[in-house]
């Protein structure tokens, strides 16, 4: 939990509107705050870390829910896959 420095605990509408400030003072695309998880779950499938472990990261009670949500992320991994594949290849021996 956030909290201020007199240790009492920041209310949720406190936590959004300091992190809509942080993404406007910082020029980033605009997100809201539960955004950040799905970012994390999507850049961890992009650099191949296993579903399974990402589904536990997020604390999801069965694997098929992050696959479910995440799926499309899996365009991008078949591609890579088959691009590393076809680079094995194409190295001389």
């Amino acid at each position: 939990m956030i909290h201020r420095s007199d240790r009492s605990p920041l209310g949720s509408n406190k936590v959004t509107s300091e992190f809509s400030r942080f993404i406007r003072e910082h020029n980033l695309p605009k997100m809201n705050f539960h955004g950040l998880r799905h970012c994390f779950a999507n850049l961890s499938l992009l650099a191949s870390i296993d579903f399974k472990v990402v589904s536990e990261s997020l604390g999801h009670s069965t694997f098929a829910i992050t696959f479910d949500l995440y799926q499309n992320v899996m365009t991008n991994m078949k591609e890579a896959h088959a691009i590393a594949v076809d680079n094995i290849h194409k190295k001389e021996p």
